[in-house]
């Protein structure tokens, strides 16, 4: 009869066969590897080459070759999954100046809701700083100018929360922008069409062209009218 100890290996055997992570994110490599553990943890999976192999087998080419030296002549056992994971964290994690840089180069807006911005912008900030006035102001500069007035006057302490009420002035804005164009389409519409009731009794093409008219829209009472019913 099996033992305790060897059920546990056998399952943390198929659970180890039936995972596969994400290829890694050179961008984010802390935020990688907080998935990755979360999937060991989910899977029971414990064993340090296991894990070591798991990492190993989620790495493009590009991404190997920061962790050459390590890849060819792996740690001692217990030790593998960690110092591959330090190298890779340090190798892709971005530099207290890069993210300065990053930060101060946005592009503005674009297609992004601003609680989206906001939440990368605090995804640049170095771990465990907190985001001060500087960088509320960085955050409003990318909004249209419109939101951004509406904004400055609200008491609102928490950047997150100044993000989606931005969310929400711009659904507005958009709502009315789109009631407008809308407006402005049916309006041009009434104005193209000719118009068929006149106090003088003559159609679109007579009071314009009278003599010269090719067209005629009934009602019309330009007299001699031979036309009357053409268009």
């Amino acid at each position: 009869m099996a033992n305790k100890n060897d059920a546990e290996f056998n399952t943390e055997v198929i659970n180890a066969v039936a995972l596969k992570l994400p290829s890694f994110f050179t961008k984010r490599p802390a935020i990688w590897f907080a998935h990755a553990e979360g999937a060991f943890h989910l899977r029971n999976i414990t064993d340090d080459c296991t894990k070591y192999h798991h990492i190993v087998q989620a790495l493009p080419e590009e991404v190997s070759d920061e962790v050459a030296d390590i890849l060819e002549d792996p740690p001692e056992k217990g030790e593998m999954f960690q110092t591959l994971k330090s190298r890779l964290v340090e190798a892709f994690q971005l530099t207290s100046y890069q993210r300065a840089e990053l930060l101060l180069s946005l592009p503005g807006l674009g297609d992004k809701r601003p609680s989206k911005l906001m939440t990368e912008m605090i995804m640049l900030l170095p771990k465990g700083e907190q985001p001060g006035s500087l960088f509320r102001q960085i955050f409003l500069r990318q909004l249209p100018e419109d939101i951004r007035t509406q904004l400055v006057g609200l008491d609102i302490a928490d950047n997150r929360q100044l993000a989606i009420k931005a969310d929400a002035l711009m659904a507005t804005r958009s709502h009315a922008v789109q009631a407008i164009e809308v407006d402005a389409i049916r309006r041009s519409s009434r104005t193209d069409k000719p118009r068929k009731d006149n106090k003088d009794g003559l159609c679109f093409y007579h009071r314009k062209f009278a003599n010269d008219a090719k067209k005629c829209v009934l009602p019309c009472s330009f007299p001699g009218n031979a036309l009357a019913g053409r268009n």
